[in-house]
Order: C-alpha cells, then structure tokens, then sequence
C-alpha cells in the first residue's frame, strides 16, 4: 500500500467497509497540495461515493486505485454518517466536487503551476478553459483535448500531456476506462496531481 508520508500529517486515513477513506480538512488542502507538488512522485486524489466504495468491494481495480490514492475523499454524507455510526476516530469532512475542484485551480494558481484538461465533450472542454481563463488568471492551461477520441490515438494523448508536463490533469469522463483512465496511465506521466 502507497503512503505517502508528508501526506500523514494532513489525513487520517479510516476504514469504511474494508475500503479507505481520509478524514482531511479542507484547510489543510494548501499544505497538501504544496507538499504532492515538491516531492516529484505522480499522486492521485479520488472524489469517492457510497456506491464508490460498496464497488470497490467487488471490482479489484477500483480497490487498488482507492488504496493507492495520496487523497480519497468522500462526496456522500452516508460515508460521514457511517464513519459516526462506526465510531471512528476520525470522521471525514464530505466534499462537493465542483468546490473542490474550485479550491484546487485556486492552490494550483498560488503557486503559477499549470493544469490540462483531458476528457469530456468539446463544447464542454472550451467552456470549462473560457471559465477557468476569467476565474484564475495565473493559471496556465498547457493543454486540453476532448474525450471520446479513438483508442489509436491514446498514446499521442498521453505523450502531449507528458510533454506539456502539468501539475495539475483533470480528466473528464469521456476517456476510455473512465475514471481509471488516470491510474492506468499514471506511469508514463511526469510528477504531478
């Protein structure tokens, strides 16, 4: 199991029905984000329903990306509530993934990293850059390309990213694999969230 260590210090990981999940505080988002970016390692943070973590239960490869995650996050009260119910020592903070999102472009432009945006229809892609272009001025956006590309040109998608080298890949769900796009390709990518 990867943890990363700079990372104990802001999370506390917690069991949720045999699954991972961290109790992290949004105000610690910052530091954290700071301490994934200047240790030059590919980390993952994961946004993580009740129905996420019933499936990971089942499906392996949701289980080893979950397990594998710097940050796992939850985004359904019910994890919270279980955690409550289960007498944890920690209970996790529950996370909207549209503020989340939000909070990290802003920690990512406080410290004039970049970010490419992969996945997702392309009216969705350009009005996503237009949004992020107005909202984070000193964000630099070094890529973008629309999902539901054909399975050939995978690979110049990825080498674009790797070339581009972002801090920052926010992957829409138009890829194929969907959300473990990311994970399956983690290791051509350059360090980075």
């Amino acid at each position: 199991k990867q943890m990363d260590s700079e990372l104990k210090k802001y999370r506390k990981r917690i069991d949720i029905a045999g699954i991972p999940v961290d109790a992290f505080s949004s105000g610690d988002l910052e530091a954290a984000v700071k301490e994934m970016l200047a240790d030059k390692k590919s980390h993952h943070i994961m946004l993580v329903s009740l129905r996420d973590i019933m499936m990971a239960k089942f499906r392996t490869e949701l289980r080893s990306n979950i397990e594998r995650a710097s940050l796992v996050l939850p985004i359904s009260a019910s994890i919270k509530s279980g955690a409550k119910f289960l007498k944890r020592e920690h209970v996790p903070e529950l996370y909207f993934p549209f503020d989340f999102v939000l909070k990290l472009l802003g920690v990512i432009e406080n410290h004039g990293k970049s970010v490419y945006l992969v996945g997702g229809k392309r009216s969705v892609l350009q009005i996503t850059e237009s949004n992020i272009k107005s909202s984070f001025p000193g964000l630099t956006i070094v890529g973008r390309c629309a999902g539901f590309f054909p399975r050939e040109i995978e690979k110049n998608v990825v080498t674009a990213i790797k070339k581009s080298a972002p801090a920052l890949v926010l992957a829409g769900d138009g890829l194929t694999g969907k959300r473990h796009w990311v994970t399956r390709n983690n290791s051509m990518f350059n360090p980075g969230i």
